[in-house]
C-alpha cells in the first residue's frame, strides 16, 4: 500500500466513517502533503536541514531542540512545544523514528481520544466531508488561516479521498466478515472494533461497521454464515452451534482459545431444531491459560453481554449445566495459502504436493488492525520465527533477510516490543509463529 492507502486503512480501522476519514486526511494533506517526516518549509532554511536530515538528527539525539524550536513537523505539523514533547516521548517509548508513519497515526489518535473527544466523535459519526473537515480545521489544527477559502480548500482535498476510497474494500487481502441469512427476531450483531472490545450494531446484518478481522457473531439460533476474504480467497464460514458440527471437517477448530475465535456451545442432545440451538461468543482477550474474556449476544436479549469473564474448569470451558462446550472456530488466517475451502459444503481438496505445517504453541494476546500487512525481514543474519513471543522461545526456523511474511493484526507486546504473529511459506513448510517487529519492515 502507498502512504495514503495506509492512512485511510488506519483511520477506518479506528472507527472513523468514510466522511470522517476523508475530512481528516484532507487536513493532513493541507498541513504536510501526507509526509510524516515533513519539516515546516520555512524552517528548512532557518535550521539548514532537509526533512530527512532533521528527522535523522532528532532520532540520533544530535539535534536537541526539537521540542522548543517552534518548527511544524509531521503529518499534523505539530508545532506547540508541549505537543511536540508528547510526540517525541511517544516515539521514544515505541522505539520508533520521529518520522514513522504508523507511530504518528497512533499519536494522532491518542491526542484525539484524550484532548479532542468532541472532534473524534464528529469523525466517527460524520456523513459530510465538509463537516468533518471543518471540525478538524477549527478545533484540532487551528491554523492562522481559518477563512471560508481555507475551509473550502481543505474540504476539497478531503472530497478527493472520499471519492477515491469510500465504500471500497482495503487494497490488501483482508478478512472482512458479513453476516447473511438472518432469522427473524434478531436484534443485535456483535462487531469487534480495532484495538478494543466489541460494539453492538443494530439493524442490517450486512452493516458496514462489521468490517474487521475477527468473527462477527450473531445469535446462535440464526443460521449465520460469514463471507470471508477477497477475490480467490472469498469463502463462507458458518459461526453457529449447529453449523459448527455440520461443517466441522472444513473448518479449523480446536479446544483452546485464540484471540478473535468463535466460542461455541450446544444445548440439548441433538443438533435439530431448538434442541440444537446453543450459544456463540467472541474471544476478546486471553488473560491466562485458564481465563478468557468474551462478548456475546443472547436470544431475545435486549442488549449484548459485554466482557464476560470465563474460566476453564475440569478441562473444559463452561456455559452452565444445560450447555455442552463444543470448541472454538479459529480465524482462517491461511486462506490465501489455499488451506481453507472456497465453500463450507465442500471439503478442501488434497494438494498434489502436500506441505508441512509448523505452528507456534502460544496464541497472540492482542489485535491491532493497523498492523496487518506484508512485512520483509531486515535482519542481516536472518530472523527467527518462534513458537512464542520472546527471544527465549523455541525457534521454528530462521528466515533469511528479504523474506516476506504476512500479519493479520495479531501480536503480543513484550517489554514494549511488538512480537508479530505471522505466517510464511518457506522451503516447502508453512510456518505460523512470532517474529520480533524490530526486524520486520512493513511494505
Amino acid at each position: 500500500m502507498n502512504t495514503e492507502e495506509r492512512i485511510w486503512s488506519y483511520l477506518k480501522g479506528q472507527g472513523l466513517t468514510d466522511a470522517g476519514a476523508a475530512g481528516l486526511m484532507g487536513n493532513l494533506y493541507a498541513e504536510s502533503g501526507l509526509r510524516p517526516n515533513n519539516l515546516q518549509n520555512s524552517y528548512e532554511g532557518k535550521l539548514g536541514m532537509t526533512d530527512t536530515e532533521y528527522t535523522e538528527r532528532v532520532d540520533s539525539g544530535s539535534y536537541t531542540n526539537f521540542v522548543r524550536d517552534s518548527a511544524g513537523y509531521g503529518l499534523c505539523q505539530w508545532t506547540y512545544w508541549s505537543r511536540k514533547a508528547n510526540l517525541h516521548k511517544f516515539a521514544k517509548d515505541a522505539g520508533k523514528s520521529i518520522g514513522d508513519l504508523e507511530m504518528q497515526l497512533a499519536f494522532l489518535m491518542q491526542e484525539l481520544s484524550s484532548g479532542y473527544k468532541a472532534v473524534l466523535n464528529i469523525l466517527k459519526t460524520a456523513t459530510s466531508v465538509r463537516a468533518a473537515s471543518d471540525a478538524v480545521l477549527l478545533q484540532f489544527e487551528r491554523p492562522a488561516d481559518q477563512s471560508e477559502a481555507a475551509k473550502s480548500r481543505r474540504a476539497g482535498f478531503g472530497q478527493k479521498y472520499f471519492d477515491k476510497y469510500a465504500g471500497k474494500e482495503s487494497q490488501t487481502v483482508s478478512f472482512v466478515p458479513r453476516l447473511t441469512r438472518p432469522e427473524a427476531g434478531n436484534k443485535y450483531y456483535i462487531t469487534k472494533a480495532a484495538g478494543g472490545y466489541s460494539d453492538a450494531v443494530k439493524g442490517s446484518p450486512t452493516d458496514s461497521a462489521c468490517n474487521v478481522l475477527s468473527n462477527c457473531v450473531g445469535y446462535a439460533y440464526g443460521r449465520f454464515n460469514e463471507i470471508i476474504g477477497e477475490g480467490a480467497c472469498k469463502h463462507l464460514r458458518p459461526v453457529n452451534a449447529e453449523n459448527f458440527i455440520q461443517y466441522k471437517g472444513t473448518l479449523e477448530v480446536g479446544m483452546e482459545p485464540r484471540l478473535g475465535a468463535c466460542m461455541v456451545w450446544q444445548k440439548g442432545a441433538t443438533l435439530k431444531g431448538s434442541d440444537g440451538a446453543g450459544h456463540v461468543a467472541i474471544v476478546e482477550k486471553i488473560v491466562s491459560s485458564t481465563e478468557i474474556v468474551t462478548s456475546e449476544s443472547g436470544w431475545g436479549a435486549s442488549k449484548p453481554f459485554w466482557t464476560q469473564t470465563r474460566k476453564k474448569g475440569s478441562g473444559n470451558w463452561g456455559q452452565g449445566s444445560s450447555y455442552k462446550f463444543l470448541g472454538f472456530i479459529y480465524n482462517p488466517a491461511a486462506c490465501c495459502q489455499g488451506t481453507v475451502p472456497s465453500a463450507p459444503a465442500a471439503a478442501a481438496k488434497p494438494s498434489a504436493t502436500p506441505t508441512t505445517e509448523k505452528k507456534a504453541k502460544e496464541a497472540a494476546r492482542s489485535l491491532n488492525k493497523a498492523l496487518a500487512g506484508t512485512y520483509v525481514v531486515t535482519a542481516d543474519k536472518g530472523l527467527h520465527i518462534r513458537s512464542g513471543a520472546g527471544s527465549g522461545k523455541s525457534s521454528l526456523a530462521v528466515l533469511p533477510k528479504g523474506t516476506k511474511v504476512r500479519n493479520y493484526g495479531y501480536y503480543t507486546d513484550l517489554s514494549g516490543v511488538a512480537w508479530l504473529y505471522v505466517q510464511v511459506a518457506y522451503k516447502g513448510v508453512t510456518y505460523t509463529g512470532f517474529c520480533s517487529g524490530q526486524y520486520l519492515s512493513k511494505q
